[in-house]
């Protein structure tokens, strides 16, 4: 998959070069980086995993491409922004499948009268949590909640921790 998208991105940078001269001598891929030549200062940034064409998405970045205004350390500045905002994202979701978000918390009792907590997330999968105080708990979470939405199992789980 890699070679793949090096490859695409390889042809699409020959492709910008012929629309801005001004890339032509300070913009390559060597490898896995973007390389930018800035002056005396050389820049680089690995494009592996990321997809140059995405930044066509952005009608203000797909016209300045062939305008001589945008400079080739501009344009580096630019790619290295969105792959960084593509791995926050991706981490991001990680995060979210990994510690889903709390939808929901109510108190219930099971077939022998025991109160327990019913903790839906964001997916309706629902977690049994037993506590001797679970007003506590429903506090805690409700502090949680003014501070923050969308509460995660993760975030619910270090409070509680940090609380015992």
């Amino acid at each position: 998959m890699t070679d793949k998208i090096m490859q695409d991105n390889f042809l699409y940078l020959q492709e910008w070069k012929k629309y801005n001269p001004g890339f032509q001598d300070t913009l390559f891929i060597e490898e896995n980086y973007l390389i930018c030549k800035d002056n005396d200062k050389i820049n680089k940034v690995d494009i592996s995993k990321f997809y140059l064409p995405e930044i066509l998405y952005n009608s203000v970045v797909r016209e300045y491409l062939t305008d001589d205004a945008l400079k080739p350390i501009d344009l580096f500045e630019i790619i290295r922004l969105y792959k960084e905002t593509e791995e926050m994202n991706q981490k991001e979701q990680r995060k979210i499948s990994k510690y889903p978000k709390i939808k929901n918390i109510v108190l219930q009792k099971d077939e022998n009268e025991k109160i327990f907590l019913l903790i839906i997330d964001e997916f309706d999968k629902k977690y049994r949590y037993d506590t001797e105080n679970p007003q506590k708990v429903l506090q805690l979470y409700g502090i949680l909640k003014t501070k923050n939405p969308n509460v995660t199992l993760e975030d619910l789980g270090k409070e509680l921790q940090n609380g015992k």
